[in-house]
């Protein structure tokens, strides 16, 4: 952090960023809920729950922190 300053982000924006890094699209992530929800979240219209967080962190084997 100190030689490179970590920016600021969402969950949802790091959310967005794992997927695109592992080439996903929302109807891959079935461990958000049904593909509306997935979308509403990646939308920015509806807040990740501990639920989704617990999910994603999972999938994407990072530490739920990430996505706080």
């Amino acid at each position: 952090e100190k030689n490179h300053p970590i920016p600021e982000c969402s969950g949802v924006e790091v959310l967005k960023l794992l997927m695109e890094e592992h080439q996903l699209e929302p109807a891959d992530m079935p461990t958000l809920g049904p593909p509306d929800i997935d979308l509403e979240i990646l939308n920015g219209e509806r807040d990740l729950t501990v639920r989704h967080i617990h999910a994603v962190a999972e999938t994407f084997q990072v530490s739920p922190a990430v996505f706080v």
